[in-house]
């Protein structure tokens, strides 16, 4: 709920999924949280399916995940993290939805790190590549929790997760520390992809990052249009 432009940060993922013609939603939170489900309830299109997951505990990325994901039918899901925001027009998810081929594996968001960037990111997962497939490119290894690094790709802001990635994580316990080996056995098995964002995003789960996007939009950058 922190602001930007004039609406809180959360705006930014409604306008991703409105962008990208996604039906349902669920959005995962802790306990407490009812000023978020509030402003979303009240602006969501009528048209979204949108739901609610609790997280009762902190116990991990992957196992928010799971939680939402047993409110959505079975089989491949997006996830959206709302920390990032896609400039200029929020529009990011749709392009990565496009090039995304959850049959043959799972499929992120990647930003090329320039040395602006990488002074207002956090850590992210730094991944190597190779080939080309209709946008995607294969990715070959994946190292988590790596500070930026100038002309290095990281993945960001969503992914989406394919079939064998979902196989394999309802076979073993949900913890983070096995979601990050899955990525690096997925990468290994060529079934792991990237696909470069246009435009640029914003990293607001840094105080840096959260200045640098304040400060971009008071310098007159636009929301593409207010759900």
């Amino acid at each position: 709920m922190l602001p930007v432009g004039g609406r809180p940060l959360i705006a930014a993922s409604l306008l991703e999924v409105v962008a990208a013609s996604v039906g349902r939603v669920v959005v995962v939170v802790s306990p407490g949280k009812e000023s978020l489900r509030e402003w979303l309830t009240e602006r969501a299109p009528a048209s979204l399916d949108l739901r609610f997951a609790v997280q009762a505990e902190a116990r991990g990325v992957l196992d928010a995940v799971d939680r939402g994901a047993r409110l959505l039918p079975p089989g491949p899901y997006a996830v959206l993290y709302p920390d990032y925001v896609h400039v200029p027009d929020q529009r990011g998810l749709a392009e990565l939805l496009r090039h995304a081929d959850p049959a043959r594996g799972s499929t992120f968001a990647m930003l090329r790190m320039t040395r602006e960037r990488a002074s207002r990111f956090g850590a992210t997962a730094r991944v190597t590549l190779a080939g080309e497939r209709e946008g995607a490119r294969t990715i070959t290894h994946v190292e988590a929790g790596q500070s930026p690094r100038e002309g290095a790709f990281h993945t960001l802001f969503a992914e989406v997760r394919g079939a064998a990635h979902l196989d394999a994580l309802a076979r073993g316990p949900l913890d983070d520390a096995r979601g990050l080996g899955l990525l690096g056995d997925l990468a290994r098995e060529g079934s792991l992809y990237g696909v470069e964002l246009t435009g640029d995003v914003l990293d607001l789960g840094t105080r840096v990052g959260y200045e640098h996007a304040v400060a971009r939009f008071d310098a007159g950058a636009r929301w593409r249009d207010a759900p």
